[in-house]
């Protein structure tokens, strides 16, 4: 068992290229700030529906014109808190040690089960979290603007009804 920590911690999943892009935008200001419910968030002029959390000092919670203008203003802080839970709950950090061991171990039963549901228990964490904060409906609704067409968007839209 320690072995395969120590190797998955050798491979780790490092962020990609978006998210260095994304914490380039945060950090010079690339992207205009607009508070949502207390947090500072980046907007992102482009028309695709999109928010993620970037965690790091120099990252945040990042959303896209795209999705703000399909928001209603209790939906963005929906978005938001979710978002931010991910950032609080060190969510990144999760799905990237399970996505690490799956690259470790591929031959091993279950790992790659592991590090899908391990994506999908972090969203239902960040929905959970986000729907104490704002309501399950504006969330649910947020969710079904957010990812209309994703199968993980009907589950989890689903969970909060």
């Amino acid at each position: 068992m320690l072995a395969v920590v120590a190797f998955a911690v050798a491979v780790r999943v490092r962020p990609g290229p978006e998210h260095e892009a994304v914490r380039e935008a945060i950090r010079t200001g690339a992207a205009p700030h607009r508070e949502v419910d207390g947090t500072l968030v980046a907007v992102l002029q482009a028309d695709t529906a999109l928010a993620c959390a970037v965690p790091g000092r120099s990252g945040g919670v990042l959303v896209s014109t795209g999705l703000t203008e399909q928001l209603h203003t209790d939906e963005l802080e929906a978005v938001v808190a979710h978002e931010r839970a991910h950032l609080r709950q060190h969510h990144a950090a999760v799905v990237g040690f399970a996505e690490s061991v799956e690259r470790a171990v591929p031959w091993v039963p279950g790992a790659r089960a592991m590090a899908r549901s391990t994506r999908v228990l972090v969203e239902f964490a960040a929905d959970d979290a986000a729907a104490r904060r704002v309501g399950r409906d504006a969330l649910r609704r947020a969710v079904l603007v957010a990812d209309a067409t994703g199968a993980l968007g009907a589950v989890r839209a689903s969970r909060l009804s």
